[in-house]
């Protein structure tokens, strides 16, 4: 009935919302960009279902979150928009409490149903240094369902993979 109907709306949203980021994406590569997610004590590591309203509005407002290696992350590799989590992650005093912040942090972007661009990747998209706080980030995405798209080099809600 209407959660049927419902549902089915909010999968071709989610459809619509993918194909715009995409293009979205493939946009900005054109230009040039770079970014990620990152714990400021300088140990490396990276930083849920929209529909075509929320990505548009993302990007109306320049908004977003890229995670990935610290070299890859410096705010002179983020493109326009873009916006690692940095100023979210105070150091904890240790790793085990920093993770427990990264993977906060993290979650509540997961939460919001954007895609998150990867920018540890070679020419091709591939993921690349997938090692520390990065490699657990991007475990973390995979074990919530969420899917990377080298050609786009985003990771995606799994509302918006399917």
């Amino acid at each position: 009935g209407v959660l049927k109907g419902e549902a089915a709306g909010a999968a071709a949203d989610a459809s619509a919302a993918k194909a715009l980021q995409e293009q979205a994406a493939a946009l900005e590569r054109l230009v040039g960009h770079g970014g990620g997610l990152a714990d400021i004590t300088g140990s490396e590591q990276g930083a849920g279902t929209a529909g075509r309203e929320s990505v548009v509005a993302a990007k109306a407002a320049k908004d977003e979150v890229v995670i990935g290696k610290m070299a890859d992350i410096t705010p002179g590799k983020l493109g326009s928009g873009e916006r690692a989590l940095l100023d979210r992650l105070p150091d904890q005093g240790g790793p085990r409490s920093n993770w427990r912040q990264n993977s906060s942090v993290l979650r509540q972007e997961m939460g919001k149903g954007l895609p998150i661009r990867d920018a540890s990747v070679d020419r091709a998209g591939n993921l690349t240094n997938n090692t520390g706080f990065l490699r657990a980030e991007r475990n973390l995405l995979q074990n919530h369902e969420w899917t990377y798209n080298p050609k786009t080099q985003l990771w995606s809600p799994p509302s918006a993979a399917r």
